[in-house]
């Protein structure tokens, strides 16, 4: 599905990130589990505002603040047991470069959150700004490992 947006009178053609439109999904987020190398930090249900269905830039390595770091979207899935990401690359040098480090199964997926409340190690409140492909991760579970779209998992 492409949507219209305007910006500033100009058009630009979007297509819409769903469910059906991706390039990888995977977990982001696992509820009620330590992340023993965060001393522990458990994310709490319900603790991140505002997620279900909604979209944030995905980065490289966190670079948020240099635009051609910037090199796609997600849309966060609340689910029962965690959050989950469809995520899709803009259309650059870059899209084939990441696709190849997913089907390698080397790099993974990382958020990152702001407005962080943490009490008694339990994370109670936290919004997910963007979202970033990264080359290590502090907690080393596949689960985070993105997978390309029509891939299967091992």
């Amino acid at each position: 599905m492409v949507s219209n947006k305007s910006c500033g009178g100009l058009i630009f053609k979007m297509k819409e990130l769903s469910k059906e439109h991706y390039d990888f999904s995977c977990c982001l987020i696992k509820y009620d589990r330590e992340i023993i190398f965060l001393d522990k930090l458990v994310y709490d249900k319900d603790s991140l505002v505002d997620i279900d269905h909604s979209v944030v830039p995905l980065c490289w390595d966190h670079k948020h603040n240099d635009p051609e770091k910037v090199i796609g979207k997600v849309l966060l899935e609340d689910r029962e047991d965690g959050v989950y990401v469809y995520g899709t690359l803009f259309d650059n040098a870059a899209k084939f470069d990441v696709r190849r480090l997913i089907e390698a199964k080397t790099i993974y997926i990382s958020p990152y959150l702001n407005q962080v409340k943490i009490k008694n190690h339990h994370l109670t409140y936290g919004k997910v700004r963007e979202v970033s492909l990264v080359l290590s991760r502090i907690d080393p579970d596949e689960c985070y490992r993105p997978v390309w779209n029509g891939m299967e998992e091992n």
